[in-house]
């Protein structure tokens, strides 16, 4: 009997990396939304004004930008070449490298002060936000996927 962790254990279809996308989009939007919303929550005077922002701001960051984004994402895993693929392939090691990067930089914006905290606050509720429509796009094409191969019908 082998021991130790078999590669084989660990492949899922297009269809699973969809899934595993939109848990992941949704996660990191409720976590970026619930710890800021605690930080407006105890530091401003408008707390429904400054989530509605934030709420509204993401609306049209994820219009702008993020669904261009979860749609690069989309078309580059029904493309993958084989069904069944590492649950770590649907982003490759430039974008990986992109997001600690940006994480840094918003840890960084937080412990230096630099910003206002309530705005840095209302920016990151928009960032979680757009977070959060982009993973009901994943749901989306999870729950009308078929089995695409080289079509771009995002």
């Amino acid at each position: 009997m082998e021991r130790g962790i078999s590669p084989q254990k660990h492949l899922l279809s297009r269809k699973g990396l969809i899934l595993i996308a939109a848990i992941i989009w949704f996660a990191g939007g409720c976590l970026l939304i619930s710890r800021e919303t605690l930080y407006i929550i105890e530091n401003s005077h408008h707390i429904l004004f400054h989530i509605l922002i934030g709420v509204g701001g993401g609306f049209l960051l994820y219009l702008i930008l993020f669904s261009m984004i979860s749609e690069n994402y989309i078309y580059h895993i029904i493309n993958f070449e084989q069904d069944d693929r590492s649950v770590f392939s649907y982003s490759n090691n430039q974008e990986q490298f992109f997001i600690i990067a940006m994480i840094c930089i918003g840890l960084a914006l937080k412990a230096t002060n630099l910003i206002d905290g309530i705005y840095l606050s209302i920016t990151f509720v928009c960032i979680g936000f757009a977070f959060i429509f982009s993973s009901v796009k994943f749901l989306y094409f999870f729950a009308k996927f078929k089995k695409l191969t080289h079509r771009r019908d995002v």
